[in-house]
């Protein structure tokens, strides 16, 4: 994970959510709800979301994780 998900800013929460490789839109769905970013100007504080995977079952599945990871960096 790029940018490490406790550095400054630090987060007042850090949510680790369990998935596996294969759940791509139910991770996309948390991405899109609670798990996001906050709403400009809401006043939030800094909640981070980071994904917790098992090992992909096979290379295709690993790239298509690491091409996930890099665009949304939230991916252990």
């Amino acid at each position: 994970v790029s940018p490490a998900p406790c550095a400054p800013p630090w987060p007042f929460l850090l949510v680790l959510v369990p998935s596996a490789p294969p759940h791509l839109e139910r991770r996309r769905a948390v991405r899109d709800t609670w798990g996001g970013p906050p709403w400009p100007g809401s006043g939030s504080p800094p909640v981070r979301s980071l994904f917790v995977l098992g090992v992909p079952p096979s290379p295709s599945a690993q790239r298509r994780l690491l091409a996930e990871s890099r665009q949304h960096r939230d991916i252990l």
